[in-house]
């Protein structure tokens, strides 16, 4: 079945039809963005350097740390709270306190020491994953999508007609789905799909990793004019939608239900229902969401927890959880990214196509369908490796497939060479800049000229991508 634009967008964005959302909240206590940082990311994009770089990743992590400062103060004063509480306690039982009042006594401790129980855990999470979190948000911010707005009329923190928001710190073109897969949208790939009357907006569940997979891949195949990819975010990915979850937010979990919630309840219902990072809802408690990553025993990772599980499984940090790919769960479902369909692109394009049919099909002519060849995908990172990438999106350059490094050359500088097994010209339709230290082993800063990515790698050999 071929889709037309719109019944796309009603397919992506469907549970925005079940229940309207409320004002913009925000995500409280993001750290990340003050007045220090924002001089900083308006200096880097004045003069995008090693220097400026630098500087927006400290104001970044000063502000990150007093952060940290003001959740571990408000943790140590519960602390003191709930210590004085077990003092009245034993005064209490001392005076011949009825059995019920001790009962209550000992019920409020309990229940404070669980909240400091868990503002430990997550002071402890910000301390282990600081510069994980800074480096997050340095990405963010030097994304030439930051602050601009996209699709027409959408800030890039809002969701564009077909309910999608900009992943800033992805690739350029990747966005994330504003809401999870429902059981409205999901119906419309499998009309057997069955579920409860009223819970259209309800995330789908039930439906295994495999499903979730078929569901990304029919979105691709009805994709109008082959335009975009869908599939399932990484862990990385996850992580960097969601930012981390505020101490306070209200989210569907610890069993407060005893099933899932629409994707917007929470976010309607309550003023402390926040967004996360990038925009998104739901991105914790509600339902495990499934990942194109890996766990154990060839199981897959699921992240964000569910409303039958505690607040501390639901935190960003929380990676120990992995299910049967095989196998559907009544607390598991899923969120899908977009990308752009980038062989398609050049498929459409009559030069690039006339370059793939002398160069790479000998002389055959290629089809739409041939996408999916021309996209083989091993890293699962949804795009075509690197070699492959550079050939398809230059149809000038009949020599651009080859592996690279980094070395540092004669001057002491940084620089792109190519490996042996390839071509060892480098290609001159392609310019690159590399930001960063002189050694070999510290982190760099490349830049792709004229493609706008900035990638962050923590090794010096950038083998085929």
């Amino acid at each position: 079945m071929k889709m037309t634009k719109t019944f796309l967008a009603l397919v992506i964005g469907i549970a925005r039809m079940v229940a309207s959302a409320a004002s913009g909240v925000i995500e409280l206590e993001i750290p990340g963005m003050n007045e220090a940082t924002a001089a900083a990311i308006q200096a880097f994009r004045t003069n995008a350097c090693p220097d400026t770089v630098e500087a927006m990743r400290a104001s970044i992590a000063t502000n990150y740390d007093g952060v940290v400062t003001r959740k571990a103060d408000k943790r140590d004063e519960l602390q003191a709270e709930t210590d004085a509480l077990r003092v009245e306690l034993d005064e209490m039982i001392a005076n011949g306190a009825s059995a019920l009042a001790v009962t209550r006594q000992q019920k409020l401790i309990d229940e404070r020491q669980a909240l400091v129980d868990e503002m430990t855990d997550i002071v402890n999470d910000m301390i282990e994953y600081k510069w994980y979190r800074v480096d997050q948000n340095v990405v963010r911010f030097a994304d030439s999508r930051f602050g601009r707005k996209h699709d027409g009329d959408y800030r890039y923190n809002e969701p564009d007609a077909d309910g999608f928001i900009p992943l800033l710190g992805a690739d350029s073109d990747v966005c994330v789905a504003y809401t999870y897969v429902t059981n409205a949208a999901y119906a419309l790939f499998d009309p057997s799909h069955a579920f409860e009357t009223g819970k259209e907006g309800h995330p789908v569940v039930n439906v295994s990793y495999s499903n979730a997979v078929a569901y990304c891949e029919w979105l691709t195949e009805n994709s109008p004019n082959y335009a975009y990819k869908y599939r399932l975010p990484t862990q990385e990915e996850w992580e960097l939608a969601a930012g981390h979850m505020p101490k306070d937010a209200s989210i569907n979990a610890a069993n407060v239900t005893n099933s899932t919630t629409d994707v917007y309840y929470y976010y309607s219902i309550y003023t402390n229902g926040a967004q996360s990072l990038s925009g998104t809802l739901d991105m914790w408690g509600n339902a495990w969401e499934w990942l194109a990553t890996p766990h154990t025993n060839g199981e897959m990772k699921v992240k964000g927890g569910a409303f039958d599980e505690d607040r501390s499984q639901c935190r960003t940090e929380e990676r120990g959880n992995g299910r049967d790919p095989n196998f559907g769960y009544p607390n598991v479902g899923f969120r899908i990214l977009r990308t752009k369909n980038w062989a398609a692109s050049v498929i459409q394009d009559e030069n690039a196509a006339r370059w793939l049919a002398n160069n790479v099909t000998d002389g055959a002519t290629l089809a739409a369908a041939d996408y999916r060849v021309l996209e083989e995908d091993p890293d699962c990172d949804g795009f075509a490796t690197w070699e492959e990438y550079i050939a398809l999106t230059d149809p000038n350059d009949g020599i651009s497939r080859f592996l690279s490094g980094i070395r540092i050359n004669a001057d002491g500088a940084p620089e792109i060479f190519c490996t042996d097994g390839y071509t060892q010209k480098m290609v001159q339709s392609r310019i690159y800049t590399l930001w960063g230290k002189v050694n070999l082993t510290d982190p760099l800063w490349i830049k792709v000229n004229g493609n706008e990515r900035i990638y962050r790698f923590f090794k010096y050999t950038v083998e085929t991508r």
